[in-house]
C-alpha cells in the first residue's frame, strides 16, 4: 500500500526546545520531498509551525484541520496549502483520521497524547 499522507501530531507550544523544533521542521522537509501530503493540526507556533513550515518551504503540501475556536483565539497558521476548519476538536480528529495514510508523534504534551492514542486506538490500521 502507498503511503500518501501524512498525519504529524506534536506540542503547539512556542516554548519547545530548539533541537525538536528544528527536527519537527525536518520532518516537514522530508515528507515533502518524498512527494507526501502533510496534514496536521493548523498550529501557528511550536513543533506544529515547524513542521508545516518545513513541508511549505520544501514546495510540499500542508494542510491544516483547526477548529474554530483555535481560530478565534489566534492560532491559525496563515499560510497552510489548504486549511479545514471544524466545529469543534472530535470532527477536527475524525477529519485527521480520514485521511491518514501514516501517523507521527512528536513531542507534546497531554493533547498530543490524547489524540495520538485515539487514533491508534480506534483506527483500523493496514500495514501491509
Amino acid at each position: 500500500m502507498v503511503r500518501e499522507t501524512i498525519v504529524v501530531y506534536g506540542a503547539s507550544s512556542a516554548e519547545a526546545e530548539k533541537v525538536f523544533v528544528d527536527a519537527a521542521y525536518e520532518l516537514g522537509g522530508l515528507i515533502a520531498k518524498a512527494g507526501k501530503r502533510l496534514v496536521s493540526g493548523a498550529g501557528s507556533t511550536g513543533l506544529m509551525a515547524a513542521v508545516e513550515d518545513g513541508a511549505l518551504d520544501a514546495g510540499g503540501v500542508s494542510i491544516g484541520i483547526i477548529p474554530q475556536f483555535m481560530v478565534d483565539n489566534g492560532w491559525l497558521h496563515e499560510g497552510l496549502t489548504e486549511t479545514i476548519i471544524t466545529p469543534d476538536m472530535h470532527d477536527r480528529k475524525n477529519r485527521m483520521a480520514q485521511m491518514a495514510d501514516a501517523v507521527v508523534a512528536l513531542p507534546g504534551g497531554t493533547g498530543t497524547f490524547e489524540e495520538l492514542f485515539e487514533i491508534i486506538t480506534c483506527r483500523c490500521w493496514d500495514f501491509s
